[in-house]
């Protein structure tokens, strides 16, 4: 019988579908960890909200577009990797060869609270760990070879999105079930049905969750090379090198449930609604170093179109704007200038931030200098409701506005590949 954790009778009356033990005097819950976890979830959104990129090679880039942090299977095949520069696949996009979508986590945020609904009609004990995992228990009389493709099927019709499942006695041990059940038939990966050891002594100990790249370092020198050299090693050294923390890691690799699953009353801080925002940041580093003010105006034009292309999707003005470039540290010359400038009216228009910047930039533009990085900042950002209006607008700025309102509207109902990026509206 595995020891988990004790419970009080109080709490033991509110758990009757559970299967409890008694021994010396405390009462003992056996039960199963199933941790869900969304495949390519970013992806799988995209390919919820847009059909017809089902079945095709689609990535999702980070908030600035400078990274990809989601792929399909089909674009893990064409040798994209996670994590890297958008820049180092740019002929994969231009041939359209691979689809990259920029990032609507309001829209993963959505969904995943979908996907934790769809698991609480198989038990009350959902845990959201990420916003594309989840911790769900189970009593101890139930079977995860029943459980597993009823969760996925669940998940899929009610959602769209597909997920793989791993079940263990603890968390740490259904986290590994689930890293290893991406590659299993049906995405299904049960624990108790395999010899443990043997499972873990094939798993490298940098993949035991908990453990990171430093104590992997400090582990390997030791010899501890597995999670089953791990869980089997001297618990008072592991205790005293490691702390209470490595000490419940490697308890719960023993089957020993340190980390208990809670009742989802709230959803965690990755679900909480943002404080009013009060300003706003848009920067990237090039690929290659810019010697021109030609080239930083093109990199600062793609920082602002972005920057208040966000702007307006939170229907906020800004008072006041500014604009830095910067050289890299290691470089023999190093330079990083700024300029601010505070509107007459406050704005989310991108051509009067555009001509603002065109007119400033060569004053902070030094000749000889290798730029490496560029940004946009906003501050005293108020609804644009809220914006005193004056009777000396210009009526190119009205159009300008009302344009920019239709293209937006068209980019949330067509997607975003439907508007050709990096168009200029500067000769409105």
């Amino acid at each position: 019988m595995l020891k988990l954790f004790t419970v009080t009778p109080a709490r033991l009356r509110r758990l009757k579908f559970f299967k409890t033990r008694h021994h010396a005097n405390k009462w003992y819950i056996e039960a199963m960890i199933a941790l869900i976890d969304c495949n390519s979830f970013f992806v799988s959104c995209e390919q919820v909200a847009h059909p017809e990129l089902k079945n095709k090679p689609v990535v999702v880039f980070s908030n600035n577009n400078g990274c990809i942090i989601s792929r399909s299977n089909e674009a893990k095949a064409l040798g994209v990797k996670m994590g890297e520069a958008v820049f180092k696949y740019k002929h994969l996009f231009e041939t359209g060869k691979v689809i990259g979508c920029s990032p609507s986590f309001s829209l993963y945020q959505k969904i995943s609270k979908q996907v934790v609904q769809a698991l609480r009609g198989f038990s009350p004990w959902v845990e959201p760990y990420s916003i594309d995992e989840s911790f769900v228990r189970f009593g101890g009389t139930d079977q995860a070879s029943v459980l597993g493709p009823g969760m996925r099927q669940a998940v899929l019709t009610q959602t769209g999105i597909p997920v793989s499942i791993g079940f263990g006695a603890t968390k740490t041990l259904a986290k590994l079930a689930s890293d290893k059940a991406k590659a299993m038939p049906g995405n299904i990966m049960d624990l108790g049905s395999y010899a443990l050891s043997r499972v873990l002594n094939t798993i490298p100990v940098e993949e035991v969750w908990g453990i990171g790249y430093r104590t992997t370092r400090w582990l390997h020198r030791h010899g501890i090379e597995t999670a089953g050299a791990f869980r089997d090693a001297d618990p008072h050294w592991i205790r005293k090198k490691m702390g209470i923390g490595g000490g419940r890691i490697q308890r719960e690799l023993n089957g020993q449930l340190c980390f208990p699953v809670g009742i989802s009353v709230q959803m965690p801080s990755f679900y909480a609604q943002e404080a009013a925002q009060k300003s706003l940041l848009h920067s990237r580093s090039f690929p290659e170093r810019i010697t021109s003010i030609p080239g930083l105006q093109t990199a600062l034009a793609e920082n602002i179109k972005s920057a208040c292309a966000k702007l307006r999707r939170a229907n906020l003005c800004a008072s006041e704007m500014g604009f830095f470039i910067k050289t890299s540290r290691f470089d023999s010359h190093y330079d990083s200038d700024a300029w601010t400038y505070r509107f007459p009216q406050a704005t989310n228009n991108e051509n009067e931030v555009l001509r603002v910047m065109k007119s400033k930039l060569p004053t902070l533009f030094k000749s000889g200098y290798r730029y490496a990085k560029s940004g946009v900042y906003f501050n005293g950002l108020i609804p644009d409701s809220a914006v005193q209006l004056s009777f000396f607008v210009n009526p190119r700025e009205e159009k300008e506005r009302a344009l920019l309102g239709t293209l937006d509207h068209i980019r949330q109902r067509w997607g975003r590949q439907s508007i050709i990026r990096g168009s200029s509206l500067t000769s409105v």
